[in-house]
This record gives structure tokens, sequence and C-alpha cells, in this order.
């Protein structure tokens, strides 16, 4: 790993980090605060050939559809490309997103969000076989945590890599996931990879709680960035506002700026 650059924080304690006020509210910290952040260009680049070596899997864990492609769509893409096996296990079918919404009950909510999240794997060139669902109970996984860890030892191979959510994203479903997860490696110790998705919303790059000196950045050439592009497109209920509701979209353009770039973060 790189040392920080000088100015740099260095990584908060992990119980700092839970310490911290994680709430997600308002637009956040914009795109250009991490990119310029010189902590952000310091953390070495690496290939997906070296996050995903030659004779292991890439297993994705996603608490709602959409996760996977906002935290490691570019990552899935090149690693299926490069021939290893991928894999990405849904949760939830996230149909929680919209309460009290007519647009979107969640009848119709969870049923729509899964064929969004097939329509985006096959924007990255992968197939059905790649999606497996689990079909625990959205925005109820603080209660289920030690059911997500006994689906994943199951699920586990010994020559994985997987990835998560940020441990301290904000969002107790994302969190949920990545402890469960760090559970699962108790019994079944593999290569453990976390995305940020809402930190980079919460956080400031000068309040230092993102573990810099875990950061590695996967670059995105044009084309691989508009394979992304067009797989976070397919995401329609979470890329609108709600009408029936007056909310805005779950995903806004200023959120989306944070995650479809020319790079992708992962914490190893």
């Amino acid at each position: 790993m790189s040392t920080p650059a000088e100015g740099v924080h260095e990584d908060l304690e992990p119980d700092r980090a839970a310490d911290a006020d994680r709430s997600i509210r308002g637009t956040g910290t914009a795109a250009e605060s991490w990119r310029s952040w010189p902590a952000w260009r310091a953390a070495p680049e690496i290939s997906a050939e070296q996050l995903v070596p030659a004779g292991t899997r890439l297993l994705v864990v996603a608490p709602h559809p959409d996760d996977e492609v906002l935290g490691s769509g570019a990552l899935l893409h090149l690693a299926h490309r490069a021939g290893r096996e991928t894999l990405v296990m849904l949760i939830t079918d996230g149909s929680a997103s919209h309460p009290g919404s007519s647009l979107w009950p969640p009848e119709r909510l969870g049923p729509t969000r899964v064929e969004e999240t097939c329509a985006a794997l096959r924007q990255l060139g992968l197939g059905r076989q790649s999606l497996t669902l689990v079909g625990l109970s959205d925005g109820r996984l603080s209660c289920q945590q030690a059911e997500v860890s006994r689906v994943v030892v199951r699920a586990l191979r010994p020559n994985d890599v997987v990835v998560t959510p940020w441990r301290y994203d904000g969002h107790p479903d994302h969190e949920v996931i990545a402890h469960a997860v760090l559970d699962a490696l108790q019994v079944q110790p593999v290569t453990h990879m976390e995305a940020p998705i809402w930190g980079l919303h919460w956080s400031r790059p000068e309040d230092g709680a993102l573990p810099w000196s875990r950061a590695v950045r996967l670059h995105l050439d044009p084309a691989v960035r508009a394979r992304k592009e067009a797989a976070v497109a397919q995401f329609a209920s979470q890329l609108y506002p709600d009408p029936s509701t007056g909310r805005h979209a779950v995903l806004p353009c200023w959120a989306l700026d944070r995650l479809v770039s020319d790079e992708e973060i992962f914490f190893r």
C-alpha cells in the first residue's frame, strides 16, 4: 500500500468510525471533492485481474438490487471478461424503497427491482445464471444478520473474493450485510473487499472517516464506464421521482456522480 499523501488523515480506528454521524441527509459530499482529495489520488491503482486472480470466484453480496452495480459493476464486468466465475447474491428484493407509494407498492416493486438487476447484469455481459436471490425482508436486515451469515457461509468457496458495501456505509442494511459477511469469514476465511456507497455521501474528505490505508482504485476505460452507465440506467424505479408520494428519486444525479465515474474504490 502507498503511504498516505502529506496532509492526509490516517484512518480512524473502527470504533471511532462506528461512532461517527453516518446519517444520510441532503446532497452529501460532492463527487469532485472526493476526486481531488489527496488520499483518493494516493490510493494504488489495481487491475481487475489482480483483485480477482485466476482461479478465484467473484461473489458480490448486495443488500438490494442496484448495490451490486453501484459499488462494483465495473469489477463484475471486467472479472467476467477475464474469464472469472462471477456471482451476485441479492439478499433482498428491495421492495421497501418506496414506502407508502401507490405507484410502487411492494408487490410490484420487488419483482421490478429484480428484473432491473437482471437487465443491468446483461449490460455488463453477465447472464441470469450469475444471480441468486436470497429473499430476506428489505428494511428488516438488522434483525436478520445471523441468517445472512448462515446463507453466506453455505455459499462460500475457499477461493472466493467477496465484495460487500463498506461496514460503516451509513445505510443500515449495507452495514448489516458487511458485518454478516465478516461473521461468515470466521467460519470460512476468504478474501473480502468493501465498496463505499453511501459512505461517500455522509463522510467528508477532511474528516478522515474512510479507511484510506486500505483503499485501492480500479480504473474504468471509456468503454467500461459506458457499460456501467448503461447498467445503472436499467434501475428506472430508483432513478425517477415518485409522483404518488412526492418523493425525489432514490438515486438522484448527485448520488450517481459519486458512484459512476472513471474509478471504483475498494477497501481491502
